[in-house]
């Protein structure tokens, strides 16, 4: 069935009211084309515009088809998520809008115009405001969702931001991939060379069961992708089981500079290697000494009065075994003897040195045969009450063995009277 729809006065600037047949209506139509509604009646309480039909009801412009509110627009649509509000391009479906109450709202976009109904855009809001944005390839996982943002992309949220994907997460600059982060056996976060110059080297965070975590580093040509850990302040390693370990690409590490780190095991394997040193400390006194042939030593280690003589030490009697300073132990060499102390009486200007002795007596036995390995330069002080110090280096004839006792000794080189002497020494030297 046709009805015709016509106009009783020419189109002008004003709006003319449109009749079906002859029965008026609530629309009207200026001669730009433009269709308000407005009351039939003047008398009417709105200006409501109400176009029932049982079928397809089509709007059909060859131009602009514009919808003017002086307050809002509303387009009602029955409640149901399949009662949808359509937009069409000729016989293709391009996007759609359905709300279903407590439920959801949705808008769909379909692919290519409306090509196919099968692959599309969705927005959805649930309750709260909770919302999805979602692509569909029905096919294929081809649903791309690219954001191309003339500016910054802001997430700001109020709870949590989950990123949930399938396989890799990728980020890029400028088209180049520099990041990804995938999930295989381990759980990986991957950042390439240079900003993403080459894929083939790259640093790689992998975490696996029980948190069990590497930092990897791989350079696909060469060995020159170094890690280095540059910290503005402490690097602690805590190890909950008590072990860390350095290997040589998998292998025993030994190192091989004064900056590398030394192992347990290449300290167990090269102990004694390098040069160990030893040190030890006596010292004492020897008053109204007046005797340039006499060495004078302590009665006991660190014995003070150094009133203990013998003419000739290289053959020591039964009494001053014990009398060494220190027994050594372990084979090495005597380098250095260092004395300082100060002098008094009226020998103080005599000169004197202190000499180091080395020997074992033997079990049973009734004397202990000494060898000297050191003796100091001359001391000459110049006057009483002055201070002495002198410190020699011993490079010759100076070595002992393993469990050799180690006697200190002084003695005058000439005499013209009673010499107080005050000292103290420290021997040094290093292990064989």
């Amino acid at each position: 069935m046709k009805k015709e729809l016509k106009i009783k006065n020419a189109l002008s600037k004003d709006f003319q009211q449109i009749y079906i047949e002859d029965k008026p209506t609530n629309l009207f139509i200026n001669e730009d084309g433009r269709i308000k509604t407005k009351s039939i009646k003047d008398d009417a309480s709105d200006g409501s515009l109400v176009i029932s039909s049982d079928a397809k009801f089509l709007i059909n412009s060859s131009g602009i088809l514009e919808l003017a509110s002086d307050t809002h627009t509303a387009i009602a649509l029955s409640d149901g998520a399949n009662k949808p509000f359509r937009m069409t391009n000729g016989l293709n479906t391009v996007c759609g809008f359905s709300a279903e109450s407590g439920a959801e709202s949705t808008f769909e976009m379909f692919e290519a115009g409306g090509d196919s109904s099968n692959d599309f855009f969705s927005i959805r809001v649930l309750e709260n405001g909770e919302t999805e944005l979602k692509t569909t390839d029905a096919a294929a996982e081809d649903a791309v969702l690219t954001m191309n943002i003339d500016g910054d992309l802001r997430l700001d949220s109020a709870g949590e931001i989950f990123l949930d994907h399938t396989n890799r997460m990728k980020w890029k600059k400028s088209g180049t991939v520099y990041a990804q982060m995938d999930v295989a056996t381990t759980s990986n976060l991957t950042l390439f060379e240079q900003g993403g110059a080459s894929t083939a080297d790259f640093l790689q965070l992998e975490c696996a069961t029980n948190g069990e975590s590497k930092i990897v580093t791989y350079d696909n040509s060469a060995t020159a992708a170094h890690l280095t850990v540059d910290a503005d302040g402490d690097i602690t390693l805590d190890a909950a089981s008590g072990n860390i370990y350095c290997k040589d690409n998998g292998g025993n590490y030994t190192p091989g500079s004064d900056y590398e780190i030394a192992t347990k095991k290449y300290v167990d394997d090269n102990a004694g290697g390098g040069t160990s040193r030893w040190s030890f400390s006596t010292g004492g006194y020897k008053t109204n000494n007046n005797s340039s042939s006499f060495y004078y030593f302590a009665y006991r280690p660190n014995g003070e009065n150094w009133s203990n003589s013998d003419s000739s030490p290289t053959t020591l009697n039964i009494y001053d075994a014990s009398s060494c300073s220190w027994i050594a132990p372990a084979a090495g060499t005597v380098t250095n003897i260092t004395v300082q102390g100060y002098v008094n009486d009226t020998g103080s200007t005599d000169p004197f040195k202190f000499y180091v002795f080395k020997g074992q007596s033997a079990h049973d036995a009734t004397t202990t045969s000494l060898t000297q390995i050191g003796v100091t330069g001359t001391i000459t002080p110049a006057a009483a009450l002055r201070n002495f110090r002198i410190s020699t280096d011993i490079s010759s004839s100076n070595s002992f063995s393993d469990h050799d006792g180690i006697w200190v000794m002084y003695k005058k080189d000439s005499t013209t009277a009673n010499q107080d002497l005050y000292f103290s020494v420290t021997i040094s030297g290093e292990y064989s």
